[in-house]
């Protein structure tokens, strides 16, 4: 686990460069480029999903941010929900970004012409991949791998 590559300063203190940012990151850029040469592929204009990329970044993050405060952690949102904002402190959930993200997406689509059944097939791929590199990132992070177990005394031999 190496959870922060490193810190930089600044003038509101230390910002520190994470792994899980840095996996994640890579996942939009890498699911990006797939996506621009799978639209053409299908007929798609590939300047035409650029905004859906944007879209899809803010919205997933936003998303995910969003789901992991109310299904984890609903107490400590709802206490302080300026905490939305504090991202490095963590709490992601997956699911969340992938529906929010979708539905942008398609919103997105339908309003600039694009067959939504077309960008499935070109993005639908480039979620798993984006879950890969996050995947990886959580486990730099050493944030989803579970904690440690030990037997019960009367349980070793």
């Amino acid at each position: 686990m190496y959870p922060t590559l490193f810190k930089q300063a600044s003038p509101l203190g230390e910002v520190p460069f994470n792994s899980w940012g840095l996996m994640i990151t890579i996942a939009f850029l890498v699911a990006s480029l797939v996506s621009q040469r799978r639209a053409a592929k299908v007929g798609i204009d590939p300047d035409k999903m650029v905004g859906i990329y944007l879209l899809s970044i803010v919205l997933g993050l936003m998303g995910a941010r969003l789901l992991h405060f109310l299904m984890a952690t609903p107490d400590v949102f709802f206490a302080d929900p300026a905490i939305f904002f504090r991202i490095w402190q963590g709490g992601f959930a997956f699911y969340g970004g992938f529906i929010l993200a979708g539905i942008g997406a398609v919103t997105y689509a339908v309003r600039k012409g694009i067959d939504p059944w077309k960008l499935s097939d070109v993005i639908g791929p480039n979620v798993m991949l984006g879950l890969a590199f996050g995947r990886i990132g959580c486990f730099l992070a050493g944030c989803c791998h579970g904690r440690q177990f030990t037997l019960p005394a009367d349980a070793q031999a």
